[in-house]
């Protein structure tokens, strides 16, 4: 296998503050790669980069620390990786999809076999996916046949797959499954149902997640109780959260991710997963509150939530939930002497400025929108029966006028948050 190990992406780890970008330039991570591409030993990376043993030695105790956090070890003597094969299978997806960014193929096998291996399953199961996780899942594929090449199989999982999906998944992988062992093949079955139907990436369709919320309930699985415990303390803390649609599209999610979390417990989030979530924590504060509240209820039933768990449940929420139910956003009204062209631009500054969610009127449509205003924006004297809801500022705005218009957005928002959070 190539790895083109200077070609970094970035990605941070929900346990450890590891990033490839700077894991990329240690020697221990260098060492590490050309070992798996190249068959390198630590004798031949020492003459080549005219570094002592002692200081080797000494860094590569880092790449163990490293791969601690994917429940492995890295094995000197035969420089092989050590542990559960199908954490070792993330392992590789997770770090080779992160240091090439999706951009290089770094696989000793054509891409082209890959992708019809894809589009088989994709057109047996009916999948909808994005040009995106399309290539994440050939990047999983392809780890499993790089594998299956080296004589590793995935052990089985268990027994609580849909029937008929997994007839699917024989019948479209066919022609690689037949030429494995007999031994192995239910475990490579296994594997590609447990990526392909409970991804924690991955919104499937109604038909997919009712045929898998169907098995899990007949049969009472752990994620099954844990995804009740979930969908049952967020109806009654927060009511009407949800369509009754959207209600199967979450408790399908949260199975998938529980029955994920199962098998793979390093549950590894990628940058722009973390940047999505920082900014809806940011935007939806609301959103993080309810987390915390539903989490912390599930807690006293038994059920203990992880960081790269709550991260994925914001992620679901903010999907799912109509956040303007939820809690509304802060209506604002912009006047202004200077005319709508000025108002309109004025507008967008504050969006840009404000992190909160706002609903942000000018002069152009105040007048059919009869609905109160939480704040009136304005540098014009205006005559009303009472001033407490408006913001007189100059023009332009001067540096104290933001200030003000930024505390008072905050202390609005934040007392509206206070009030709806108390469920």
């Amino acid at each position: 296998m190539v790895i083109p190990f200077n070609l970094p992406g970035r990605m941070k780890q929900s346990q450890k503050n590891y990033s490839i970008a700077f894991i990329c330039r240690t020697i221990w991570f260098i060492f590490f790669i050309e070992t798996l591409s190249e068959g390198k030993t630590a004798n031949d990376y020492v003459d080549q980069h005219f570094i002592s043993r002692a200081t080797f030695f000494r860094k590569l105790k880092k790449l163990n620390d490293w791969l601690q956090t994917y429940n492995l070890t890295f094995d000197l003597r035969t420089s092989q990786i050590s542990g559960d094969e199908r954490e070792i299978r993330q392992f590789y997806y997770f770090t080779l999809l992160e240091i090439t960014g999706k951009i290089t193929w770094p696989f000793p096998v054509e891409k082209r076999l890959i992708e019809a291996r894809l589009d088989r399953i994709i057109n047996a199961l009916a999948l909808q996916l994005s040009n995106s996780q399309k290539e994440a899942y050939l990047y999983l594929l392809a780890v499993q046949w790089y594998r299956n090449r080296q004589g590793h199989y995935s052990p089985e999982y268990d027994r609580f797959f849909p029937k008929e999906l997994r007839e699917q998944i024989a019948l479209s992988c066919g022609i690689f499954l037949d030429l494995l062992p007999e031994t192995a093949r239910k475990g490579e079955e296994d594997f590609l149902l447990m990526i392909v139907l409970n991804s924690p990436c991955v919104y499937h369709p109604l038909p997919i997640l009712e045929a898998n919320m169907e098995v899990n309930q007949k049969n009472d699985t752990e994620a099954w109780a844990v995804t009740t415990c979930f969908s049952e303390t967020l109806e009654t803390l927060f009511p009407n959260t949800l369509t009754e649609q959207n209600k199967k599209h979450v408790r399908g999610h949260l199975l998938q991710l529980y029955r994920n979390h199962k098998y793979h417990s390093s549950s590894f989030l990628s940058y722009k997963d973390l940047i999505y979530a920082k900014a809806i924590k940011k935007q939806h504060p609301l959103l993080s509150n309810v987390i915390s509240r539903v989490t912390d209820e599930m807690a006293n039933s038994g059920f203990l939530t992880d960081h790269a768990l709550q991260i994925r449940y914001l992620l679901l929420l903010y999907t799912f939930v109509d956040v303007n139910k939820l809690h509304p956003p802060v209506r604002l009204l912009i006047l202004s002497s200077e005319g709508p062209i000025y108002e309109d631009a004025l507008s967008e500054k504050i969006h840009d400025y404000v992190p909160f969610h706002l609903d942000i009127s000018t002069s152009a449509i105040a007048e059919v929108e009869p609905e109160p205003y939480s704040i009136i924006l304005t540098d014009t004297p205006i005559a009303k029966e009472t001033n407490d809801n408006i913001l007189y500022i100059h023009y332009p705005p001067t540096f104290l006028d933001w200030r003000r218009i930024y505390e008072h957005c905050e202390k609005l928002y934040w007392n509206r948050l206070n009030y709806l959070s108390l469920g």
